[in-house]
């Protein structure tokens, strides 16, 4: 699997690897949504460098994700944690899609898994 996830300080942790499609990250997702149906808790996404998520599946991603949310959802922060500047801006191109596509949940990108566990926790 591209993808594992543990529970960290109360905080869901998925971290991605290798060559990632839509499938699979919604796969994700959607353990994370039978895990915590309404997202009361916050999720820290790890990419390691050698992911590649296709840019131009971000809309299908965040429409895929938008189609998980149930009404009444709590909907806490999600955080990305980039290991280059050139994977951050890859993940804010993803933040404005999502942005676009209205998903109920705030979304940061950090170059630093500590930085952002304080972002989620604050």
């Amino acid at each position: 699997m591209p993808y594992q996830i543990q529970i960290r300080d109360g905080i869901a942790e998925v971290t991605l690897s290798g060559e990632t499609s839509v499938a699979e990250v919604l796969q994700a997702v959607g353990e994370l949504r039978d895990r915590d149906p309404r997202k009361e808790g916050c999720d820290l996404w790890e990419i390691s460098e050698e992911c590649v998520v296709p840019i131009d599946a971000f809309p299908a991603i965040a429409g895929g994700i938008k189609s998980f949310c149930p009404n009444g959802m709590v909907g806490n922060k999600t955080a990305f944690v980039a290991n280059s500047e050139f994977q951050k801006s890859v993940m804010d191109m993803y933040r404005s899609e999502a942005r676009k596509q209205k998903l109920p949940f705030e979304i940061g990108v950090f170059t630093s898994r500590d930085e952002a566990v304080r972002w989620l926790k604050s």
